[in-house]
């Protein structure tokens, strides 16, 4: 076996292990995966609907509990 072919057999083998996680770890680019994607990012940045509490509203219009001020 000569020396080139030493060299060209880890080569080819780093090769193509490359192409092969090349083309399995690529994002797909038909337009049903963007939707998918756009969907995913709305999902994580709108807020939680268990995390929410609702605004209490008092009989004359304000909303919630007020705390009373520094001099009261």
């Amino acid at each position: 076996m000569s020396p080139f072919v030493f060299l060209l057999v880890p080569v080819v083998i780093i090769v193509v292990a490359s192409l092969f996680l090349w083309v399995r770890g690529r994002q797909p680019t038909n337009m049903h995966s963007g939707i998918q994607g756009f969907e995913q990012e709305m999902r994580a940045l709108s807020p939680d609907a268990q995390t929410r509490k609702p605004r209490r509203f008092e009989s004359d219009g304000t909303s919630g509990p007020t705390r009373p001020g520094p001099g009261a």
